[in-house]
């Protein structure tokens, strides 16, 4: 694969070769390869088969996840997390022992590997919030609860300089990956003083259906703001906001 160099950067084809841009800039490759109608019916090309099938089901279950929790990453602006979380659904569907390869799925496979999933690469939940704080998904009710008992935002966030207020902000989503049907709830704090030394308790809640054998997944983060003139505007266009997933399973098994 070779890199374009120079002020003139092309896309498209030109000849035998295809010109792309990616997030790592301009390249260039030679077209070719194996015919489709081939590599659709050839036996030798079976374990290709199964694995872009896979890959399929990865892509569109990480979909169906984004699509759900569109409402938190509209303010996180991480260009390759599409990209890391599709990796990270392959993984859960390679754990997948019920199927045989070419047809295991997401919801078959071990979903607790989503767990502490980032999905602003650049400002991980993890290291912004520096307290205790405990997350808790009942498997009777469907309940999910995020609660930090004594939070002192001038002492336990990592922020930057430019931020004067915070809120947190939660998701609890039941994903149905056969029919792409889903349920949701979103919950959020008030604007939260980046100065305030004084404890308070933050808890944000809420229910997905229960008894259940679809997967639920819980996900907390952190959004930055800069107060102007009785305004907050979001701060460095959301770069600083977190979104994690803590929890990704499948409540109760009936």
């Amino acid at each position: 694969m070779a890199r374009q160099s120079g002020f003139l950067n092309i896309v498209g084809p030109i000849g035998e070769y295809s010109c792309y841009k990616t997030a790592d800039g301009y390249f260039v490759r030679k077209k070719g390869g194996i015919k489709k109608e081939r590599m659709m019916t050839d036996p030798a090309f079976q374990r290709v088969r199964d694995n872009a099938a896979e890959f399929g089901r990865a892509s569109q279950a990480g979909c169906l996840l984004r699509n759900a929790l569109q409402p938190l990453l509209q303010c996180i602006p991480d260009s390759r997390m599409i990209g890391r979380l599709t990796r990270e659904m392959l993984r859960v569907i390679r754990t997948d022992t019920v199927n045989i390869r070419g047809m295991r799925r997401v919801e078959d496979g071990f979903l607790h590997q989503l767990e502490g999933f980032e999905f602003n690469h650049a400002a991980p939940f993890a290291k912004a919030l520096r307290c205790v704080r405990r997350t808790c998904v009942s498997r009777e009710t469907g309940g999910a609860e995020l609660l930090i008992p004594q939070l002192v935002p001038a002492r336990d966030v990592k922020r930057s300089q430019r931020a004067t207020h915070l809120k947190f902000v939660a998701a609890g989503v039941q994903i149905d990956f056969k029919t792409g049907e889903y349920v949701s709830f979103l919950d959020e704090s008030g604007m939260i003083s980046m100065d305030s030394e004084t404890p308070d308790t933050i808890r944000l809640s809420g229910k997905l259906p229960a008894q259940t054998n679809l997967p639920h997944f819980f996900a907390v983060g952190m959004e930055f703001f800069r107060e102007t003139g009785g305004s907050f505007l979001p701060l460095n266009h959301g770069g600083f906001n977190s979104l994690c997933l803590v929890y990704a399973g499948i409540p109760l098994v009936m």
